[in-house]
């Protein structure tokens, strides 16, 4: 692929999306932690990857090291086929992500942010208007088109920032913990909604396996900063 956005009529399931290999991180301060410890994985294209473990497991860390918000020691990344080694342009062209915590402008609505968001992916008015009904429609969070986002529930603020994941529709989706802090009806709702975008593919971390068991095409279960297991969820009951 050239850099720029990737077509969705260019996409096949036998393509390689995404892979890591030999990918090593060390934080160093008071002391030095090696969150990342050379791995090596590979998601194919429509591949829907729900990752597992603990906390301090390195899954933060593999999504920053993935979309350059922090540089890697050691390894490879590839991203549709092209090296990114610090240049993370074209991710950023092909990439909707939500991170941990609520990245948001408290003082904008909720439509200002799709404007925000739209322009900067250069979509027109007409186009941000039609995903942004439809999302917040997917989402019940029609009524809340005219708050602050500072004035919205916990809830609310993640349907929100998942929204804005999804208003240009990237091939490649990444979640980190989409369902943290939110009550169970919200996270029925937006199990559904990813549920829905099965033609991207996605990363997603999770605590909640039996939820994200349901749309998951295989699991990364990481440890110790290492992906330990791949594989379909009935490969790992029986392993």
């Amino acid at each position: 692929f050239k850099k720029g956005r990737i077509s969705d009529d260019s996409l096949n399931e036998n393509q390689i999306a995404l892979k890591l290999e030999g990918v090593v991180k060390t934080y160093k301060g008071h002391s030095t932690v090696q969150a990342l410890k050379g791995v090596d994985c590979e998601i194919k294209a429509k591949e829907s990857i729900v990752m597992l473990g603990p906390n301090g497991s390195g899954k933060s860390t593999m999504i920053d090291c993935i979309v350059g918000t922090v540089t890697i020691d050691f390894g490879t990344i590839q991203f549709f086929g092209h090296d990114l080694n610090g240049d993370h342009d074209f991710v950023y062209e092909n990439l909707g992500i939500v991170f941990q915590d609520n990245v948001l402008i408290n003082e904008l609505t909720v439509d200002e942010h799709f404007e925000l968001i739209g322009a900067l992916h250069r979509l027109s008015k007409e186009r941000i208007n039609y995903f942004s009904n439809n999302l917040l429609s997917l989402l019940r969070m029609d009524q809340c088109r005219k708050n602050r986002s500072g004035d919205l529930s916990g809830g609310q603020k993640r349907k929100l920032c998942i929204a804005l994941a999804l208003v240009h529709k990237p091939p490649f989706l990444i979640f980190d913990e989409p369902t943290a802090g939110v009550d169970a009806q919200s996270r029925q709702i937006i199990w559904k909604a990813l549920s829905l975008y099965n033609d991207a593919t996605s990363l997603i971390t999770s605590h909640a396996i039996e939820e994200a068991e349901s749309i998951c095409s295989r699991l990364f279960i990481m440890s110790h900063g290492l992906v330990q297991f791949m594989g379909t969820p009935a490969e790992l009951r029986k392993e």
